[in-house]
């Protein structure tokens, strides 16, 4: 369950690591998270990650310390 969403951050990693602008590393972990938390809970991950492309949370998963 874990390994494919794994496999999509490391591929997002791999893609956007190469480009100038860079990479948030922490944005990359939250949408990580995301869908392997949505997939262990609910059996489908609600694709944080995508298929190849970025996509935006429609909220913030960040809680304040």
């Amino acid at each position: 369950m874990v390994l494919p969403h794994l496999d999509r951050f490391m591929a997002a990693i791999e893609k956007r690591g190469k480009t100038d602008e860079g990479i948030d590393m922490v944005e990359r972990f939250e949408f990580h998270a995301f869908d392997t938390a949505g997939d262990l809970a609910f059996g489908e991950a609600p694709g944080a990650l995508g298929n190849g492309a970025d996509r935006r949370l429609p909220f913030p998963i960040r809680v304040p310390c």
